[in-house]
């Protein structure tokens, strides 16, 4: 490997790069990605100490680091996950400080047939781009000067270089939005319509399925046994995951069927070779073709069979995409929402959350806990209030909500917690029927739930993007005491204060994030911004607009603790007529006192003062 990145060496990596460019994809997943395969021990040490080694550069250091970051590009096309990860990773983090370098490899391999390296750049420069968004300097720099190349590439009238890879079209389409967001691009009418539904003329037209490829793929779709060894195409990614193209009400076994056969024509396009005429020369293709993990190999290693499955599912999810079929839009015709397919891997601005570990609520919620299990039945719903509101360094903060939980050990036999949720309520309607709904002990079952998350949306991506819901407002009733002391449901228009925001994944590179945001009504009225590298909101002036706090003293005390900035906060709700409401839930149980049946499950309601300094 040495020789890779040696300048000196008349064999390194850009003499290699233009020679694998060269290449037909399979005969090259048998040269290169079968070469790294092979040599697999090697490059964990490599992506780990990328950054420190650059440091110990002291000949030649500038084009040394290139030929470096030419071989982290080339290990994109791996058939390891967590290779690909952490070569992402490398790429993201490199290219955050020298951003020019991810546009030019993006304009360079748009014409380079290697989808794994192109859907990943493209990705790539899309993370950028959210990660700097709040710097001026970039955004009316070296993005306003780079914006025309990435429309052009996918989008302009005579497509430069464009693809059918879904990850890569999502990308260039987002960073063109940005762009246009920014007010650093513009364009026509027409233009603009065709961008918002992702319409692009391709180069290569797609290719209609012939009888051949409905004949291999049947016995496949109509039988979960016959699917099970299939290959490439195999049983889960048959039955589940290519359904998830369509909508569920056309996703039958007649859609599957055509879907799995564009799918099965696309791999064979690639020139992937199936097993039934694979003829190995050793064990160690053997090994290769069919995914075999290495002993000692930490992580997934993917047949290659799966690889080009991936690879064809993208491109026939952009070919759905540009004829308007792909199931990725949520409301009426004019009303739409993007909603990214749930099968692209890792969020690619790769946020580290920023959460305070201070302990902000100090009561100790068992100190009156006796003898008697009716201890249990003390409400504590007051005591929350010492966290209501907040002075921290950048301002007063309003609790938006909270979890706090108290055991006295380890055991689950005596517990009690509090959950406060909060929403907003139209003032002209609530008004005169305060006094009926708070102090009032309700069952749970009276509770509001409002259920707002967002998923597949990038973090960088709030408020601004295309896949951001427009406003909602909710029709929930509050349980209201009546006059004969009755309880009895009356209608409000209300709003979450909050929403939770939620990528999954199953990398160990790039990680599931979960945490609570505002919700999308307040974001896009207040122009609220992400920090996408640190998972924190900001105001439109870049100041920080909510914060978290996450506490947990091991099997004894959890908090978590969400707030928003009250003028911030109170600005929304005077502009658009809302009062602040908290539900607050408590349960208290105790298992081993006495007969073990004390058990306190109760919910009262409160409109708190907004203490706007």
């Amino acid at each position: 490997m040495r020789n890779f990145v040696n300048p000196k060496s008349s064999f390194n990596m850009f003499f290699i790069s233009h020679q694998l460019k060269e290449l037909p994809q399979f005969q090259f997943d048998f040269i290169w990605t079968k070469f790294v395969f092979d040599r697999w021990i090697t490059w964990g040490e490599f992506f780990d100490e990328f950054f420190e080694d650059n440091d110990k550069i002291e000949e030649n250091k500038e084009e040394t680091i290139l030929l470096k970051l030419e071989l982290v590009i080339w290990l994109l096309e791996t058939t390891s996950r967590n290779f690909r990860d952490k070569a992402t990773l490398v790429l993201l983090d490199y290219s955050t400080q020298n951003p020019q370098f991810i546009f030019r490899k993006v304009v360079e391999y748009s014409s380079v047939s290697r989808p794994y390296i192109f859907e990943r750049l493209t990705a790539i420069c899309y993370g950028v781009c959210l990660r700097k968004q709040n710097d001026t300097d970039f955004i009316n720099g070296l993005f306003k000067e780079q914006i025309s190349s990435i429309y052009n590439l996918q989008f302009g009238n005579e497509p430069t270089a464009p693809t059918y890879n879904y990850i890569a079209i999502d990308s260039l389409k987002h960073i063109v939005d940005l762009a246009l967001y920014k007010g650093v691009f513009t364009l026509e009418e027409q233009e603009l319509i065709l961008l918002k539904n992702y319409n692009f003329n391709p180069v290569e037209q797609w290719q209609e399925t012939t009888e051949d490829h409905t004949n291999y793929v049947t016995s496949i779709v109509n039988s979960w046994h016959n699917s099970s060894k299939s290959d490439p195409l195999r049983g889960d990614f048959v039955h589940y995951t290519i359904p998830r193209l369509q909508e569920r009400g056309e996703a039958g076994p007649g859609y599957r069927l055509t879907a799995t056969a564009n799918i099965y024509k696309r791999i064979i396009e690639l020139g992937y070779i199936t097993e039934d005429k694979f003829e190995p020369i050793d064990k160690k293709e053997t090994d290769f073709y069919f995914g075999s993990k290495p002993y000692g190999f930490e992580g997934k290693i993917d047949r290659l069979g799966k690889k080009y499955s991936w690879i064809s599912f993208f491109d026939y999810a952009g070919h759905l995409l540009n004829q308007g079929l792909l199931n990725v839009w949520h409301g009426e015709e004019g009303e739409r929402t993007y909603n990214r397919l749930g099968d692209v891997e890792i969020e690619v601005s790769n946020p580290k959350p920023v959460i305070l570990g201070e302990k902000l609520f100090v009561f100790d919620m068992l100190y009156h806990k006796s003898v008697k299990e009716s201890w249990t039945k003390k409400p504590l719903y007051e005591e929350s209030k010492l966290i209501w509101n907040q002075d921290f360094k950048e301002g007063n903060f309003t609790l938006v909500k909270g979890y706090l939980e108290q055991r006295p050990n380890k055991s689950y036999d005596v517990r009690t917690f509090l959950l406060i949720e909060s929403f907003l309520v139209k003032k002209d309607e609530i008004q005169g029927n305060e006094q009926s709904i708070i102090n009032q002990e309700f069952d749970w079952n009276h509770d509001l739930h409002t259920n707002d998350h967002l998923s597949n949306v990038y973090f960088g991506e709030l408020y601004w993007a295309d896949n951001i819901p427009e406003v909602v407002i909710n029709q929930e009733t509050i349980p209201t005491l009546n006059a004969q002391g009755k309880i009895e449901r009356r209608v409000y228009t209300i709003e979450a204060t909050n929403t939770e925001f939620m990528w999954e994944s199953d990398s160990d590179i790039f990680k599931t994030l979960r945490g609570n945001i505002p919700s999308p009504n307040i974001g896009k009225y207040l122009k609220l911004k992400s920090d996408a590298e640190n998972f924190q909101i900001l105001d439109k002036k870049g100041s920080l607009a909510f914060k978290s706090f996450e506490f947990e003293k091991p099997d004894l005390i959890k908090q978590e603790i969400d707030y928003l900035r009250t003028d911030l906060l109170k600005k929304y709700m005077d502009e658009n007529g809302f009062v602040l409401m908290y539900q607050i839930k408590q349960h208290t149980y105790d298992r081993i006192t006495g007969k073990g049946n004390g058990d306190f499950r109760g919910m009262q309601f409160f409109f708190p003062h907004l203490n706007n300094k």
